[in-house]
């Protein structure tokens, strides 16, 4: 079984360890997306396309304060960049 985030065909390893869950349950249709965006993206800044999708996975995110942290404000921000260091890093850890 391949453990790596990109499989040889290129596409996306939903199994991998590096997503740590984010990949499965509650908000993982919103994080598929946005990673799906990010991985995709031919944008000279690498996802700047992605702002809807970043921004419907810090909604999900922000509903389920429990599971991805506070629903305050001033969260939002936190949320949204470990979204998006999460990614960061997986990415960067196939390179």
């Amino acid at each position: 079984m391949f453990k790596g985030l990109i499989l040889p065909n290129g596409s996306i390893n939903w199994d991998c360890p590096c997503l740590g869950g984010l990949a499965i349950g509650t908000c993982s249709l919103e994080f598929r997306r946005a990673f799906s965006c990010f991985h995709n993206s031919d944008a000279k800044a690498k996802g700047s396309e992605c702002f809807s999708e970043f921004s419907k996975l810090t909604e999900c995110f922000s509903k389920y304060p429990k599971l991805y942290g506070n629903k305050d404000k001033s969260s939002d921000n936190q949320q949204s960049t470990t979204a998006t260091t999460a990614i960061a890093d997986a990415l960067n850890s196939q390179t």
